[in-house]
């Protein structure tokens, strides 16, 4: 299966982009707790990116997301999953991808790029064991220095009530950076809701900044306050909103520095 893309931006540049994939695959039938079939799949990718080098000097220029870069590189990458079936008291099956892994790595063809034309390994891993819990691993290997140089690492545990915990954990070495974050939803409280979200900084050991929000909700309203915490200042905000309407007003006040 081949897959073309063209985009054309506003300002003429052209990016361009190829995929040549396939797929490989076998179906397990023997039930295996509550999964009734389960298919594993191989998927060797490959894709051609090209973006030509355009004069944007005339363009505004606040951070490097202001500016299309060049690019004429080939990525090859092999995709896994495993995918279970599970038939349902109605007949009608459904399917989750318990496992996706994906591994890839670029070859730069430009001149300038010639002593150093591949790229870091990237590894993607997701597992979904359930419907409330999942678990995503996006890591990258440098093979110039022979180190795992970015970690990525998301959780996330829900239930069908709004009650969730997401932790998420980064830590780029070439960046000097490590930084973590919290979110927790309580619903059990109801019409009452409580948020909760935490953000920390590994690499200079201090909190970024702390978030609480109480709502409370009605069948055609609801009012929200929260406060928040960071190493700038402290404020409290209350904000009502009507359904079908949105937010109707509020207010908010600032507590002072830390």
């Amino acid at each position: 299966m081949a897959l073309l893309e063209v985009t054309v931006e506003q300002e003429g540049i052209v990016e361009f982009s190829t995929k040549v994939t396939t797929k490989l695959q076998r179906v397990y039938e023997q039930p295996i707790g509550a999964i009734d079939k389960l298919r594993h799949s191989i998927e060797p990718e490959v894709t051609y990116f090209y973006t030509p080098e355009i004069d944007q000097s005339h363009l505004p220029d606040f951070d490097s997301n202001d500016r299309i870069a060049e690019a004429n590189l080939l990525e090859y990458a092999l995709v896994q999953r495993f995918t279970a079936r599970f038939d349902q008291d109605d007949g009608v099956p459904t399917y989750r991808d318990l496992v996706y892994l994906r591994l890839s790595q670029s070859y730069d063809l430009r001149e300038e790029a010639e002593e150093q034309p591949f790229s870091a390994i990237r590894g993607e891993l997701t597992l979904l064991p359930t419907n409330w819990a999942k678990l995503r691993v996006d890591s990258t290997f440098d093979v110039d220095k022979g180190r795992w140089s970015k970690h990525i690492v998301e959780a996330d545990v829900h239930d069908l009530r709004e009650n969730s915990l997401s932790i998420n954990y980064s830590k780029d070495l070439d960046q000097e950076l490590e930084y973590g974050s919290l979110k927790l939803n309580v619903a059990f409280l109801k019409p009452v809701y409580l948020s909760y979200e935490k953000r920390y900084d590994f690499e200079e050991t201090e909190s970024l900044e702390d978030v609480l929000g109480i709502e409370y909700r009605q069948q055609c309203w609801s009012a929200l306050l929260i406060l928040r915490d960071n190493n700038i200042d402290r404020s409290v905000l209350l904000s009502f909103t009507m359904k079908g309407i949105g937010p109707v007003g509020g207010v908010s006040s600032g507590l002072g520095g830390l």
